[in-house]
């Protein structure tokens, strides 16, 4: 790993520990009920780390483009890849096939 590779994932882990956090006690306080988490906005994230909302809005552009958080609506942001829908619905043919 290069360091410049090393410096930008040392500047982004508050804004994923963030994100993480919040994804794994949403898991831990519903165990065994499929609840989504609700998007984190730009100023929470900022107050958290305390950084300015550009400074946060940037990182969270090159995490974006990394693939380890997407943009649900503006200035709404989860943690992990963008879903593909066509993945997510490759299934249902084959599924819903009638038996006879």
């Amino acid at each position: 790993m290069s360091v410049r590779r090393w410096l930008m994932s040392l500047y982004h882990r508050p804004i994923l520990r963030l994100m993480d956090g919040q994804q794994k006690e949403l898991r831990l306080m519903s165990a065994g009920k499929n609840l989504r988490l609700a998007p984190i906005s730009v100023d929470l994230i900022a107050a958290h780390c305390h950084r300015s909302i550009k400074r946060t809005t940037k990182a969270l552009l090159r995490l974006e483009k990394a693939g380890k958080v997407h943009e649900v609506t503006p200035e709404k942001w989860l943690p992990g890849p963008l879903p593909n829908e066509e993945d997510s619905n490759s299934n249902l043919p084959d599924r819903f096939r009638p038996r006879f």
